[in-house]
């Protein structure tokens, strides 16, 4: 995005660190999922949630030098996420494509993005509206 046309909100939601938290979510709720289906045991679960690691810059950074070794976006995603999980996080990407995840983010992302075009027009249209009842009859 061009930083000078882009609302920040919307921004916001296309950075690597929203993108990785969306991927993050979507990992930890498949593997709570597979607790559901008396696949994963459940202190498992709630050990890669209480361990999943902070999603920031310094994360950003992790997954891109490690992506550097794998070539494939969400394998390196998964190792960094796996790696500072500990044992538990080999649940993490189990039974999951690369495109379950990466489409289900993109999917929740566009929605937000949606979301957000919809209540910059909310505002629009209020702004017109007065603006159309301050000018009425001139």
């Amino acid at each position: 995005m061009i930083p000078r046309y882009s609302l920040p909100e919307m921004a916001e939601l296309f950075t690597d660190e929203a993108r990785y938290r969306l991927w993050l979510e979507i990992e930890l709720l498949a593997v709570e999922a597979w607790v559901a289906l008396g696949v994963v045991p459940a202190e498992d679960a709630m050990a890669c949630r209480e361990r999943a690691p902070v999603v920031d810059a310094a994360f950003v950074e992790e997954v891109a030098k490690r992506e550097a070794v794998t070539d494939h976006d969400v394998a390196a995603f998964v190792d960094v996420v796996q790696e500072a999980i500990g044992p538990p996080g080999s649940w993490i990407h189990h039974g999951l494509t690369s495109s379950d995840v990466v489409d289900t983010a993109l999917s929740v992302t566009l929605a937000r993005a949606a979301w957000t075009v919809g209540e910059a027009l909310d505002q629009l249209v209020a702004v017109l509206k007065r603006r159309a009842f301050e000018h009425a009859g001139r």
